[in-house]
């Protein structure tokens, strides 16, 4: 497997908080049978250039540690960036952009609104030649929803990143009802780990959400979500897409009536 997205770098956000929990994460990757992973660390408007500094020295370490402990593990520097239409003209080259010759940019919406102008922002990106990439759509309560907004955004050539923990239902049943329909219906074009920590939120649980997609829709499948389409995008070749069977996103009369009655958000 290949992870575009996890907190694995000690002490420069909400991910490890220490070399020894880092070096627990990398070791827990690689008995999962990941082979790359990309730090995706937390980054916005305040990150500040000497904390972008220290997100790079604490990569470079990373690595080096790797290397000295013999772990087969590769690993690249990217970022998660919160959501902020005013930063989409900012970002042409290095850093928080991953891919090389064919940038990507890994960005999060709030939980439980929807800012104005994300439609801008991925066509400000395209035109760049930058892939947009959202991470975790299906955590964002408005996009649980309303399916549409989404579909709109991957038409205009917006990739779509699942959260694992979200398959398996940690984050909620209504969350992980809304996963399985964006799964079915195609909407994903990558899973990944959104690992924090070597327990709860780790990659223990990318290896079970692989499992279950292999299980219940198919091995095929899996492998593009979490091997193929990954690797293609770091290596800036082209992702595998997918029509959009948007029946699979419609809700059914009793989870409508669920909602009405706020049993479920």
């Amino acid at each position: 497997m290949i992870d575009i997205h996890s907190h694995f770098l000690s002490g420069v956000d909400d991910g490890a908080g220490d070399a020894e929990t880092t070096f627990a994460m990398l070791e827990q990757a690689q008995e999962c049978g990941i082979r790359h992973l990309v730090a995706s660390p937390h980054v916005n408007e305040h990150t500040t250039e000497q904390a972008a500094a220290r997100i790079r020295k604490v990569f470079d370490d990373t690595r080096e540690q790797i290397q000295k402990n013999g772990l087969s593990l590769e690993i690249s520097l990217g970022a998660e960036v919160a959501y902020d239409p005013a930063l989409a003209g900012t970002y042409e080259t290095g850093w928080p952009l991953s891919g090389g010759e064919k940038p990507w940019l890994l960005f999060e919406l709030p939980m439980f609104e929807l800012p104005a102008g994300i439609a801008e922002f991925i066509f400000t990106l395209g035109m760049k030649n930058i892939m947009p990439v959202l991470a975790h759509p299906e955590r964002n309560l408005q996009i649980r929803k309303d399916a549409q907004q989404l579909v709109g955004w991957v038409h205009q050539g917006c990739l779509s990143q699942l959260d694992a923990g979200s398959i398996t239902g940690q984050f909620g049943n209504s969350v992980m009802e809304f996963a399985w329909r964006l799964l079915r219906a195609r909407a994903v074009h990558i899973v990944g780990s959104d690992a924090h920590e070597p327990k709860g939120r780790s990659y223990l649980v990318l290896k079970e959400a692989f499992e279950m997609v292999s299980e219940k829709l198919s091995e095929k499948y899996a492998r593009l979500l979490f091997e193929t389409n990954p690797q293609n995008l770091i290596e800036g070749r082209d992702i595998r897409r997918f029509s959009i069977d948007e029946s699979e996103l419609q809700e059914n009369f009793s989870q409508k009536l669920l909602r009405k009655l706020k049993i479920i958000r």
